[in-house]
């Protein structure tokens, strides 16, 4: 499950303005946090939280990682992706292997990605800070806080990780308070304090307000960082601003309404109507400003760089999200009374107009994932799917089949179940997760939809893919291969993972069915026939003659193949090449009788086991467990059978249930007859007779 496309916007700090009020006595508190392992900042929206953050962050002698989250990073695997990408923004070579789990199958269990991530954490020798911004998007039943609490429970000792929220996040607060490992800026200290306030209005507005006017201010702005940054905006253009500061009353709740309408009115017509348009964008740049505002607007001379020029020159609210002053967004709660303004003056087709052309204009960019938010939020769901139909090949061909599973479900069921791409797509989401049952119904639905269409041929050639995979796992290697052989003359090599699943599955299920010669033939044949492959096709069709070779019992050549597949992964940075050579490494030694040798290969890659299929992780303890009983290692033998105990329960789908039962099994039958007493569990327990009894079945 590669990680998903990521949005490198979302790992930079806000930018901060030479204007800024340096808010020395907040820093100091943040300093102190650093003797903690957490750090919670936490107030409702506008009281600068973000910008108190990364003003702070650029004082520190440490390396710190920023992450912006939203509420897709709700799921385990989206968060992880953004996580290491941020990591790795300030620590170049950290967690390596949390982002191999992220091109698994399947995510591992979460104690298996909290162990992963812990001891990454933990290797790192120098202090770092870790900020998770905008922590509130996430779900309150989101894995996210299990694995942070997991995680808090034993922090990694050079750790300290800062979570930014408008609300407390569902941790142990009250735990980790009592322990003394949390720190707190809450609301009563981030409030502006009369002195912050008038050293704001004195840089922001140049206005010195007198006793009366900064007191009535405090009174009714109550130190809200968002309401004081709309007085000053609005003071530029009164005749009296102290008079307006000690007169206005209404407190926060009306004065916000009150004083965004202002500030839209001191706009000119066209400077307006592209702020109310361009609040449905969560970021924005010049380009994208040109297309969802220049058409329909008022009549001016305006342009995008010239909009995003007026924004910060006006201080309206505007956050830059990059080092290069492309992107930007604005101050979420200023974002949202912009939005709400929005649907006062503009009816609903006008809106869903706008978020046509924000679509549009995402897609014409690759960014597809925002192009289908626009879609699908003006509630056009047709063009929505077709936006999954013409992106998800390009996207799973780039070797990330994480997001085609995104998109699809995200699209109302009654969009996919009529259109044979997007099945397709379903097909493969099914395929990768082993879900071998459900894709026969899906394939005949195909079939009943492109029946008697011309154009219809390569999606033939895949559904004798799909089938002869179907039949490959159900032990049918015979019609596997005929589907497999309509497959190989119509998929076109340009369609990577389809042609590099159709030969892999041609060379295991040639083999299986007693044509070795002829399969050898045809993948060397494979490897040689173009000046240059795709990495991912040749790295493929090097593992699948290595299995080829280790299956009949020549463990040279598929130490040969090994060997070249390692270094193909390298080349091609495919972070799961060197686990699974690690893995056939270790059979292959096992095979020769080289106990020592496997054992140390498998326990290498016993930690990676996750990264690459989840077949090969429950394989791989399954060697280690019987290269240590044949070892004469009863203790070491029962600690890895140990470990497979929990993957086979939590992880693993029903179909690759019987290698954990039989390997349990035989362990135990070991265990009595050579009494080694306590090594192994009870073969008489209730888990060793169910197995026993499924395994039976199974055969």
């Amino acid at each position: 499950m590669p990680a998903r496309q990521l949005l490198r916007t979302r790992l930079h700090r806000p930018a901060v303005s030479a204007r800024l009020v340096c808010r020395e006595r907040l820093h100091e508190l943040l300093d102190t946090g650093l003797e903690v392992p957490l750090t919670l900042v936490s107030a409702p929206a506008g009281y600068g939280k973000s910008i108190l953050v990364s003003h702070w962050a650029e004082s520190l002698k440490h390396p710190c990682a920023w992450v912006s989250l939203d509420e897709e990073d709700s799921e385990l695997s989206g968060f992880l992706g953004y996580l290491v990408a941020g990591m790795r923004t300030a620590i170049p070579e950290a967690c390596s292997e949390t982002e191999a789990l992220l091109q698994a199958t399947t995510l591992p269990p979460l104690k298996a990605v909290v162990g992963c991530l812990a001891n990454e954490l933990q290797a790192i020798e120098t202090p770092f800070v870790l900020v998770l911004d905008d922590y509130h998007f996430l779900s309150a039943s989101s894995d996210v806080h299990t694995l942070l609490t997991l995680l808090l429970e034993h922090p990694p000792r050079n750790l300290h990780l800062v979570l930014i929220s408008r609300r407390d996040p569902p941790l142990p607060l009250a735990s980790l308070r009592g322990s003394g490992s949390l720190a707190e800026v809450r609301l009563q200290e981030l409030r502006f304090t009369a002195r912050e306030t008038a050293d704001f209005l004195e840089k922001i507005a140049d206005f010195q307000a007198s006793p009366e006017a900064l007191s009535n201010l405090q009174d009714q702005i109550e130190g809200w960082v968002v309401g004081l940054q709309l007085v000053s905006l609005y003071l530029r253009d009164v005749g009296d601003p102290d008079q307006y500061s000690r007169e206005l009353h209404g407190g926060i709740e009306q004065a916000q309404e009150y004083l965004v309408e202002q500030v839209l009115r001191r706009q000119s017509p066209a400077m307006q109507d592209w702020m109310l348009r361009t609040s449905i964008l969560d970021r924005f740049c010049a380009e994208l400003c040109d297309s969802v505002c220049a058409t329909g607007a008022p009549a001016s001379n305006l342009d995008g760089q010239e909009f995003i020029g007026k924004l910060r020159r006006g201080n309206l609210f505007t956050i830059s999200l990059d080092t290069k002053g492309k992107w930007f967004r604005y101050h979420h709660l200023f974002q949202s009374l912009l939005a709400d303004h929005l649907r006062n003056r503009k009816g609903p087709q006008q809106i869903a107009e706008i978020h046509r052309r924000a679509s549009e204009w995402f897609e014409g960019e690759g960014l597809i994932g925002e192009a289908l938010d626009h879609a699908l939020t003006s509630r056009e769901t047709a063009r929505g799917a077709q936006l999954v139909e013409r992106n998800w090949r390009d996207v799973m061909n780039q070797g990330d089949s994480f997001t085609p599973g995104e998109w699809l479900s995200r699209l109302p069921s009654s969009e996919v179940q009529g259109r044979p791409e997007l099945l397709l797509a379903t097909a493969w989401q099914h395929l990768f997760r082993q879900q071998v049952a459900a894709i026969p119904p899906i394939l005949d639905q195909i079939e009943e939809l492109i029946e008697g269409e011309e154009e219809a041929k390569p999606t033939s050639g895949e559904i004798a893919m799909f089938r002869g995979f179907c039949s490959f796992f159900g032990g049918e290697d015979a019609s596997s291969l005929k589907n497999l052989e309509v497959a190989l003359e119509q998929v076109p090599l340009e369609d990577v993972e389809f042609r590099a699943m159709t030969e892999v599955l041609f060379g295991l299920a040639g083999q299986a069915e007693g044509q070795m010669v002829q399969v050898v033939e045809r993948l060397t044949g494979w490897l040689g026939g173009l000046p240059q492959l795709h990495p991912r096709r040749e790295f493929d069709l090097l593992v699948t003659l290595m299995f080829v070779y280790y299956i009949a019992g020549d463990p040279k050549r598929a130490a040969w193949y090994i060997s070249r597949g390692r270094e193909i992964g390298q080349f091609a940075g495919m972070v799961a090449g060197e686990a699974l050579s690690d893995h056939m490494d270790g059979l292959i030694h096992l095979q020769r009788g080289e106990l020592d040798s496997a054992i140390q290969l498998l326990e290498r890659e016993r930690g990676r086991s996750y990264s690459y299929h989840t077949r090969m992780a429950i394989d791989s303890l399954v060697a280690l467990t019987l290269a240590y009983q044949a070892n004469g290692q009863p203790e070491q033998a029962a600690a890895a059978l140990e470990s497979l105990v929990p993957v086979e329960e939590d992880f693993i789908p029903a179909g690759f249930a019987p290698p954990c039962y039989s390997t349990h099994s035989r362990v135990s039958i070991f265990s009595r007859c050579f009494s080694v007493e306590g090594a192994y569990p009870n073969p008489s327990s209730n888990w060793t007779s169910r197995r026993l009894q499924i395994t039976a079945m199974s055969a």
